[in-house]
């Protein structure tokens, strides 16, 4: 169902331009061909041999890229970055130019390039096609360094030496790029080095204004300070003197300050026209010597002036009376020794200025008085917005009929701005924003954040994907809190020991959820394990084993050791994997992800799926395994032990007794005596063509000796005798009430 509000009221909340594909940019004949989830497969499908009758072949449609938009999109969240890569190879088979400008170009590229990071041959093909389209048009998009540097910076520093020797020629940065990649250098000192190692080599002198704010706001003072320094020498100069002393006053002594000015002034390039500025930076110092004298006044030092209680009430009444001005309230203030006023003062005392311009000049003026007004996220607010002259927010933040106290409540502000996004009010969801950004330290990733987990809770899951995808270009990293919003609102209602409840309106919820968090992880933010073992177990629970051997292998290629932290020829005995010898507590990832009790289960889901021939519910194909695990003839029913054995072969230890549990439970659920009431168990029996010898001879075909048989198979005469040997080692506990089942025990 279509929103009610279309996506381009949503623009204040993202910056950049992105294209969400849509059924309606096609013309009516298009749009019936494309109706069904079965004909986007079909006319996504380029695998296929038959290739013609497909509307991307026909010369009328085959360059409309918002047609290749949607089979782009539907092929992502069907196969992931395969599904990509099928679509790329089909726009080179027919030739199709990607465009060069506009927000169909940033998306289109940004989706290809996010492959190419993971696929070296596939950023060989997307390199050359840019050169190619330059050499024949003359143009090209210029966001091809910024994503590939960028990229880097933030995950491997080292090799961008590498690819910016690459691009320069081909593919040099645009005019604001690195002061586009300074967010990204600022997190940590690896990524300066890099930065620092390209900016000596491009032309650009543009960083200061982007770099030094981003270092203090972060609190690095000592590293903003040597840059300052740096950048100073190197001819990169900031705009103004204000913009120095607000950003690195607060966190840098009087005679650093004083050394940073003096700096500046012994720059020729510097503009004259901030030279008068410099009783600005006076007065910060002096204001910083004037909080120090307060507080020897409030604690009985050499001035001893008293400090008067402030009754915030008594003073915004007096600003709310008209027949008392302004400046007769702050003299009559100032005499009586108030040194603060509270935000109910400051509220009344910025309506009745009106402008920002004069509210900046009053605070200024209280503030050479001595006066201060707090700290207060409202106080402060309402400081900003006036210095930045922000006079339609100014406005929605004094006549908001919240109080200013509730301003610090953030979980209040949060409901909120659920609130106003669900209503469509923009104007109170701006100043929501703008309060949670007061509030929060690091404002650029804490309002991302806030934004993405109101747009999961009001179920808008589309624009919640494009914000995802927008934080992972700019390198932002993902709370905690944001992960844990985006999987419970996704993934379906899960009882302990309980498959997911059903759902009329069908979604691959799983599918939708492991593109996301994959995406989530290789941006470099942190997904919790356990989040992992539950997508593990839902999957498994559902029957679709080939998406859980192929997320099981890839979480065991992320969260493994490096090839030099393995020796091949060590035992399990040794210090290469010992995850078990911590405790069930600990954030150990592998002994979360592999506990014993998901052996277990991979164990079992491959006896009772494949047993009883259980599939899937999604109604397009799951995906297909790209790992060689299996033996092409092997019995489907061992695929979870072949997994577990794949899993012990690449470092994972596996207790041998789990393994041996797992079994002798399947293999009792079988041919044992008792009944159990479960359903599937009774189509996994029903589905069994096998004997008790067959299994057990292919179980230790994979784990030898598992069961430590007393004598060949050869040599058992019934079905209980082998069955008795087999469970020698009893697993504890018992799962099945007594009975006896005669059937059974006659093969």
């Amino acid at each position: 169902m279509a929103a009610r509000h279309p996506p381009p009221e949503l623009g204040h909340i993202y910056p950049v331009e992105l294209v969400p594909p849509s059924i309606n940019d096609l013309d009516p004949s298009m749009r019936q061909r494309l109706a069904t989830t079965k004909q986007l497969y079909v006319e996504s499908d380029f695998d296929s041999a038959m290739s013609t009758g497909k509307l991307v072949d026909n010369p009328d449609h085959c360059d409309n890229l918002h047609l290749w938009l949607m089979l782009l999109d539907f092929r992502e969240r069907l196969q992931g970055f395969d599904g990509v890569k099928k679509v790329w190879r089909g726009l080179r088979l027919r030739n199709v130019a990607l465009p060069v400008d506009g927000a169909l170009a940033n998306t289109l590229w940004n989706r290809f390039l996010d492959l190419g990071l993971t696929d070296q041959n596939t950023m060989e093909s997307i390199l050359l096609h840019a050169r190619a389209q330059y050499d024949k048009t003359g143009q090209r998009w210029p966001g091809v360094y910024e994503k590939i540097i960028g990229h880097y910076l933030r995950n491997d520093p080292l090799a961008t030496h590498q690819w910016h020797d690459k691009l320069r020629t081909n593919h040099p940065p645009h005019p604001d790029c690195l002061r586009a990649l300074a967010g990204v250098a600022s997190r940590s000192k690896k990524s300066l080095t890099a930065f620092r190692w390209i900016y000596l080599r491009c032309g650009q002198r543009n960083v200061y204004p982007a770099l030094i704010p981003l270092l203090c706001s972060r609190r690095k003072y000592r590293l903003a300070l040597k840059w300052h320094f740096w950048l100073i020498k190197m001819g990169d100069l900031p705009p103004s003197l204000d913009m120095v002393t607000e950003h690195l006053a607060p966190g840098i002594g009087k005679s650093d300050l004083e050394e940073v000015i003096r700096s500046l002034k012994e720059e020729r390039d510097f503009p004259t026209k901030c030279e008068p500025n410099v009783t600005t930076t006076k007065r910060v110092i002096t204001g910083i010597s004037r909080r120090i004298r307060d507080i020897m006044a409030t604690y009985g030092g050499k001035f001893a002036i008293p400090q008067k209680p402030t009754d915030d009430e008594i003073y915004a009444r007096c600003f709310v009376t008209e027949g008392w001005s302004v400046n007769a309230v702050l003299n009559g203030m100032e005499i009586l020794g108030v040194k603060a006023i509270g935000p109910l003062s400051l509220r009344e005392l910025a309506i009745r200025e009106k402008t920002p311009e004069k509210v900046a000049n009053r605070i200024v003026q209280m503030e050479k008085a001595g006066i201060s007004i707090g700290k207060s996220v409202f106080s402060r607010l309402v400081k900003k917005l006036s210095i930045n002259h922000k006079a339609a927010l100014l406005t929605d933040v004094l006549l908001c009929d919240q109080h200013p106290d509730v301003f610090e409540d953030r979980d209040t502000q949060i409901s909120l701005l659920v609130k106003y996004l669900d209503q469509a009010d923009w104007r109170q969801f701006r100043r929501t924003i703008s309060v949670l950004t007061e509030l929060s330290h690091d404002p650029e990733m804490e309002n991302w954040n806030v934004v993405l987990q109101v747009l999961l809770k009001c179920k808008k899951e589309r624009v919640a994907h494009q914000l995802l995808e927008h934080m992972k270009m700019k390198g932002m990293f993902v709370k905690q809190e944001s992960i844990f919003c985006l999987v419970r609102g996704l993934l379906r209602r899960r009882n302990q020991g309980k498959a997911p409840v059903s759902n009329r309106k069908h979604r691959d919820d799983l599918g939708l959820a492991r593109n996301l968090l994959s995406g989530i992880i290789q941006s470099g933010s942190r997904v919790q394990p356990r989040i992992w073992r539950e997508l593990m177990i839902r999957f498994g629970m559902a029957g679709r084993l080939d998406e859980l051997e192929s997320l099981v292998l890839w979480l065991l290629q992320w969260y493994g050791p490096s090839k030099r932290e393995l020796d091949p020829g060590a035992s399990h005995s040794g210090p290469r994997l010992n995850f078990f010898a911590s405790t069930p507590g600990s954030e150990n990832a592998y002994y979360i992800l592999f506990h014993p009790h998901m052996v277990n289960g991979l164990i079992a889901w491959g006896f009772v799926h494949e047993l009883s021939r259980l599939r899937s519910p999604v109604r397009y194909p799951a995906q297909v395994s790209v790992t060689n695990v299996f033996r092409p003839k092997a019995h489907p029913w061992t695929r979870g032990l072949r997994l577990v054995k794949e899993l012990e072969k690449r470092g994972v230890r596996i207790p041998i007794a789990t393994v041996r549990r797992a079994c002798q439970l399947r293999l009792l659920s079988l041919y044992g005596p008792a009944i159990s009431k479960r359903r599937l168990v009774w189509r996994m029996i029903e589905g069994n063509s096998h004997t008790l010898s067959e299994m057990v001879a292919e179980i230790e075909s994979i784990y030898p000796a598992l069961f430590r048989l007393t004598r060949k198979l050869e040599g058992y005469t019934s079905v209980r005798s082998l069955l008795r040997d087999v469970m020698r080692f009893r697993p504890h506990g018992g799962y099945y009430p007594r009975g006896r089942k005669p059937v059974l025990l006659a093969r």
